[in-house]
């Protein structure tokens, strides 16, 4: 294709993602998503022993005879996108950048569905919505959500999850896989994710960019926050001070796996230093059905 031939670095990208789907990762795409989603298929007369909460009560008061709903396993899987492209994802982790990291975990990702014939749609935010793309089922159109990477700058000076999730849930109708690429860097969107939850199979995926928790002793180190523009300084050269952010950070972490568990989201931590594909295989493995 065009886009592929002209950009180098994405055509290096898909054919290293498509060796590895061939290779491992399809077979375990296909085992952790199978059998995640129902859809509707007829109604029949209620047989003793049918769960009551799936009697159709509209259709017994009808026909003045209790009726039941009949489902059917999805055997297509609807792979839904939210990617985080605010400003704090710019940031580079020695000679990697977290938008890199977050560009190689979309492009596996979103190959593995191709691989198994299935949608794939994406959304993009920052402090608002950038980007919408509609789940389809097309090789050009996984090629046209993953060269965005390629146009992006760092004008987004927040993080807004809770929009995202919002506008997911208003426009995802079908039931389907949602994952959420981002550093999580945010705070407010608890009730929304618990509501995307209670719809579809949500996955998390954390671009766990630790540096301020493994500080060195290096002196005193001006920064400024990329998403809010403050500046302030790092006391580096203090070890209460370098221990007391391991312990902040920390602590944020847990509390982000703790939101996880309890609202029943699948989650996974990747960090600056890690390989991606070993990381997503680790999680599939351990998340085999």
């Amino acid at each position: 294709m065009r886009l592929l031939a002209k950009n180098p670095k994405l055509r290096r990208l898909f054919l290293l993602a498509e060796r590895m789907v061939r290779g491992i990762i399809a077979g375990n795409y296909r085992s952790i998503f199978r059998g995640r989603g129902v859809e509707f298929d007829e109604t029949r007369e209620y047989s003793y022993g049918d769960p009551v909460r799936l009697m159709d009560w509209n259709v017994t008061a009808r026909r003045q005879i209790p009726h039941t709903k009949v489902f059917k396993e999805e055997r297509e899987v609807t792979l839904f996108f939210i990617v985080d492209i605010s400003a704090s994802i710019f940031f580079s982790h020695g000679e990697t950048q977290t938008i890199e990291i977050t560009s190689q975990v979309l492009t596996l990702l979103a190959l593995a569905a191709c691989s198994n014939s299935d949608k794939v749609g994406a959304l993009f935010f920052g402090d608002a919505i950038e980007k919408f793309y509609p789940p389809r089922k097309d090789y050009r159109h996984i090629l046209n959500i993953v060269s965005l990477f390629e146009k992006l700058s760092k004008k987004n000076a927040g993080t807004r999850l809770d929009k995202a999730l919002r506008m997911t849930n208003r426009f995802l109708k079908k039931r389907g896989v949602c994952v959420i690429i981002s550093d999580f860097k945010t705070e407010q969107y608890e009730r929304d994710l618990s509501l995307l939850v209670k719809k579809h199979t949500v996955i998390a995926i954390k671009i766990n960019d630790d540096v301020l928790g493994k500080l060195s002793n290096v002196g005193t180190i001006p920064i400024i926050d990329s998403e809010t523009s403050v500046k302030t300084h790092l006391f580096t050269g203090s070890i209460h001070y370098r221990q007391g952010m391991q312990e902040y950070w920390n602590k944020k972490h847990q509390q982000w796996i703790k939101t996880c568990t309890k609202l029943g989201v699948l989650y996974v931590s990747l960090g600056g230093d890690e390989d991606p594909m070993e990381v997503l295989l680790r999680f599939f493995r351990r998340n085999v059905q």
